[in-house]
């Protein structure tokens, strides 16, 4: 990542951990601005937002890691399961990860499972929304949120060793690196329904000494319908920051 885009991020935690946000009755708020020097095609949507947080656990309780899963409606353990083996087949499909020998039983609790030269375990973070814009035809509405927390959930694995990929993607995957599926859910905001954004990393993530990454998922959004992500995000000792922008295509 260029030294700039470093520097930016850094001054983006800096700020994050040291402000003090307005406290309001209203957990959002709602504005229009204009988008003319954006070139968006007319069936084209695009929705960013920034997020931060504290450190969390890598791995998910079980609990956690069932509860919330129906957040993002998924409520039963067959549901679950059914989620686990999408993701199997993904990593399988995509790296030449092999992880058939995960039983249900392991997919349902999510606990960490080692596999031949890869580590699985099922993940929840909680990040604080700071701010959501989406861009219809040129149109943009932002919301700037106060409170709302964005859940995400989903399954992965992290390389134990470098390796060479087998699957689609060719290249070489670091030891250290990320490959995951995860569900996104966006809270609602006055009269909007919450959203569920399902995501597949397209090549590993990986943090570098810095505490910096970059990532792109292939995504998916009953209200945006199929997407593009390109995100980047930075990790210190007292917090991460995250920005993410998908362009979806009707």
């Amino acid at each position: 990542m260029p030294g700039l885009n470093r520097s930016i991020f850094i001054a983006c935690i800096f700020y994050i951990n040291n402000v003090h946000f307005c406290e309001s009755e209203t957990t959002c708020t709602v504005g229009q601005t204009s988008s003319d020097l954006l070139e968006t095609n007319l069936t084209e949507r695009i929705l960013s937002f920034v997020a931060d947080g504290k450190p969390q656990a890598l791995f998910a309780s079980i609990k956690n890691f069932h509860d919330t899963w129906k957040l993002c409606g998924v409520n039963t353990k067959l549901q679950i399961v059914k989620k686990g083996r999408e993701f199997v087949e993904f990593i399988k499909k995509r790296f030449g990860i092999d992880a058939s020998t995960l039983t249900d039983e392991q997919l349902y609790q999510g606990q960490p499972v080692e596999l031949s030269g890869y580590l699985f375990f099922g993940f929840v973070f909680d990040t604080k929304l700071r701010t959501v814009t989406e861009i219809t035809q040129g149109l943009g509405k932002v919301t700037n949120y106060n409170g709302p927390h964005s859940n995400e959930i989903g399954f992965a694995v992290t390389a134990r060793k470098t390796i060479a990929s087998k699957g689609q993607w060719t290249g070489t995957i670091p030891r250290g690196a990320f490959m995951y599926t995860r569900s996104i859910l966006l809270p609602k905001c006055d009269n909007t329904e919450t959203d569920v954004i399902e995501g597949s990393t397209t090549y590993p993530l990986y943090i570098d000494s810095d505490g910096f990454a970059s990532f792109e998922y292939v995504v998916y959004s009953e209200k945006y319908g199929q997407g593009v992500m390109h995100g980047e995000e930075i990790h210190s000792q007292a917090a991460y920051v995250v920005s993410m922008t998908m362009k979806f295509s009707d």
